[in-house]
């Protein structure tokens, strides 16, 4: 393996479904001393040998998971925490939705993830993770590690049983486009779709977000920072000056010409569907515009303009970009 950071920083994505966290992953990612891993929620459930890397290799070939996978083994073997990286292997309850209604509730009230989870099996969760997290470092040469995973429940464990020095970036998009990703992917999944289960879906995206502002409280102001899916697909350089100064290090996107975001060289299999068109071999992703409107039907554009009068989370959150020349400012010990 090649030699990384022994103690490596995680910089963390959180944000809603469908507002851009993978590819502001992928784009991270392009940094020099920066490998992006995805949503490590999945690696575990996502681990198929005959499934394609990012990178066009199987993932039993990939120089970067095959080393990781063989070394998760020796560490079961071993008796030490580690991921499981074999085909039945499945997610963690932290890392699924299935969760009982009366442990939704107590979440969204604020209670800690030891009320619904044993702190023994929190513990563990992030002891595995972490050791995933160094092996990943020292596997790609990074001093940090990006994971898109998005979960406000992942990040809590994260946070209050592991040990790794945590950077979050909170990936903000329009509410109303938010949302119309969503209902556009759940009608694309069911056709049967009616207006009926557009409000379970905003109730869902509104416990994400009260979720997501109540842990951002916990955590002290110069290790958050809040970037917009707007931002990154009209103002790159700005975003990568912001990143820069904030975390004292050069980020730098590797936009190419016509927009081009580069995923040659990373190794992802978990997050968003458009992954899956690199395996014919596409090695860009476009960066296009934001849309004029919300995908969204008059009905559902009335249903969101009324619940946001009533959720101050459903407005736009305010955003501070630097000048691309920002100079980069003195990195805080971990």
């Amino acid at each position: 393996m090649a030699s990384g950071a022994a103690s490596p920083t995680l910089i963390y994505i959180l944000g809603l479904p469908f507002s851009g966290t993978t590819l502001f992953a992928a784009a991270m990612g392009n940094s020099d001393g920066v490998v992006n891993c995805g949503e490590i929620s999945f690696v575990e459930k996502d681990f198929m040998p005959w499934k394609r890397c990012s990178c066009g290799a199987r993932l039993a070939e990939c120089g970067f998971w095959a080393p990781l996978r063989a070394e998760a083994a020796r560490d079961r073997a071993a008796e030490k925490p580690a991921l499981a990286l074999e085909p039945e292997a499945g997610p963690h309850p932290l890392d699924t939705r299935m969760l009982p209604w009366h442990a939704h509730l107590r979440l969204f009230l604020g209670r800690p993830l030891d009320a619904v989870f044993p702190e023994a099996e929190l513990r563990d969760y992030a002891a595995r993770h972490a050791r995933f997290i160094r092996a990943a470092a020292r596997q790609a040469g990074a001093l940090f590690v990006v994971d898109a995973s998005k979960s406000p429940r992942r990040l809590e464990a994260l946070l209050r049983h592991g040990d790794l020095p945590i950077w979050v970036v909170v990936v903000s998009r329009q509410p109303d486009h938010a949302f119309g990703a969503l209902l556009k992917r759940a009608r694309r999944r069911d056709p049967s779709h009616w207006l009926i289960k557009a409000p379970w879906h905003l109730a869902a995206m509104v416990y994400h977000l009260r979720c997501m502002d109540r842990l951002r409280r916990t955590l002290p102001p110069d290790r958050v920072i809040e970037l917009s899916y707007e931002s990154l697909v009209t103002r790159p350089g700005a975003v990568e000056a912001t990143l820069s100064h904030w975390l004292g290090t050069p980020v730098c996107f590797k936009v190419e010409a016509e927009n081009a975001l580069p995923m040659r060289g990373q190794h992802v299999y978990t997050g968003s569907r458009w992954l899956a068109r690199l395996d014919a071999g596409a090695p860009t992703v476009t960066l296009r515009p934001p849309l004029a409107k919300p995908e969204l039907t008059p009905a559902e554009a009335r249903l969101f303009a009324a619940a946001r009068r009533l959720i101050p989370a459903l407005k736009p959150r305010p955003e501070r970009l630097l000048p691309p020349e920002a100079p980069l400012r003195p990195r805080s010990a971990p």
